[in-house]
């Protein structure tokens, strides 16, 4: 595949720092789990109505077979108009880099981090089942490194996800796929694999510390139990009354609550070399949070028995955090508040939130008057820097 630069017209490449790769290929598993695995590991099956699911464990648990084009269209009919703008697009089924690539370069996008979330339902299928688990994830990582990121030639570069069986596990799956070429890791749960926080996951914080691996954590994730997203959890009973349903996610509802448990643990005092990034969160809420964190810290410290903070949570937070944003006027004009060296731009491509192919022009309104070195660390150096991207 030819590494031909797109052109953004701004001197440099855009990266973007958050796309989502939902489509798998129906026989991944079954091309990929050793044998003993194959019969309960994920696999196509003709449901009764003639429409192709996913069975897993031998049809205990069937899923909806993603396809791109009919999924989005279905969810947000404005893609199907913006496939008639763009060109051939999001083609039923999977798209492979390639078609992903040529989507990228009609948004002007030169490279793309992949968030592929579907993998995490593994771990809810068969969290008993271990090494039946550990089989799938190593395949299901196996899988976006070596047909999905690989053959892009630097231009789609994949994350890894963790089994929750606790930190051995997620330690050993992090160290071996960093070793096949994986930018970092999306921690669903806390290392540990449970809600809560525990001294075992100190193992995980000190090697993604050592190996220089940054630590993601997209909205709608599990840290806390009772899932923290819009349309489950504490929110799935406001969903039919609510207006802007994602607007939780993008105003850190759904963020918030796991960094105040990361900074009260005093995690990147320890780790002061951790990378965290909060992904899909945008970013107009932070300097709100950091203002009232640090206040209610000084005052409530003693009684709450976080006195032994040796940093303000605001320090802790610049020290160790970036964050991904969207559409964020708010955030982009409050950006040397946060931090105008940890906010890194992204599409949320294919979602249906996402402006391609008129993500150049929606560029354009949203860093207008943001010298030509903010532009550019916003939209290239630091993703570059979180993800430790070379030669894009």
């Amino acid at each position: 595949m030819s590494p031909k630069q797109a052109s953004s017209g701004l001197g440099f490449n855009i990266v973007d720092a958050d796309s989502h790769w939902d489509a798998i290929p129906p026989d991944l598993y079954q091309r990929r789990v050793p044998g003993q695995f194959r019969d309960r590991a994920p696999k196509p099956l003709q449901g009764p109505d003639g429409k192709v699911v996913m069975s897993y464990d031998n049809g205990r648990v069937t899923r909806p077979i993603f396809r791109e084009q009919e999924e989005a269209g279905a969810r947000n009919p404005e893609m199907q108009v913006r496939d008639r703008v763009g060109g051939p697009t999001l083609v039923p089924g999977l798209s492979g880099p390639e078609q992903r690539i040529k989507d990228m370069e009609l948004d002007g996008v030169y490279s793309s981090v992949i968030y592929s979330l579907n993998g995490f339902q593994l771990n809810e299928i068969y969290r008993q089942e271990r090494d039946l688990l550990l089989a799938c994830i190593q395949a299901y990582n196996d899988w976006l490194i070596e047909e999905v990121s690989q053959p892009s030639n630097n231009r789609i570069f994949a994350l890894c996800i963790t089994p929750q069986t606790g930190t051995a596990d997620a330690l050993a799956e992090m160290e071996r796929c960093v070793k096949k070429g994986h930018k970092g890791i999306i921690l669903g749960r806390w290392p540990n694999g449970t809600h809560y926080p525990n001294e075992a996951d100190d193992l995980f914080w000190a090697a993604a510390q050592d190996m220089n691996v940054p630590i993601s954590i997209h909205v709608v994730n599990d840290f806390l139990g009772d899932n923290m997203g819009a349309m489950t959890g504490p929110f799935k009973n406001h969903t039919p009354s609510q207006f802007a349903i994602g607007a939780v996610n993008t105003c850190g509802v759904t963020t918030i609550p796991t960094v105040d448990v990361i900074l009260g643990q005093a995690i990147v005092e320890r780790f002061p070399g951790l990378k965290i990034g909060l992904i899909e969160s945008n970013i107009g809420w932070i300097p709100h949070y950091l203002e009232q964190v640090d206040k209610y810290w000084a005052h409530y410290r003693f009684t709450v028995g976080k006195s032994h903070l040796k940093m303000l949570p605001s320090e802790q937070f610049r020290q160790n955090f970036w964050a991904s944003f969207l559409y964020d006027p708010h955030g982009v004009e409050n950006r040397h508040t946060i931090g105008v060296d940890r906010v890194m731009w992204s599409t949320d491509f294919p979602h249906g939130v996402s402006e391609w192919p008129n993500s150049r022009s929606q560029i354009d309104n949203l860093f207008t008057g943001a010298p030509q070195a903010e532009l550019k660390m916003m939209l290239h150096d630091n993703a570059c820097e979180f993800y430790g991207l070379t030669g894009v």
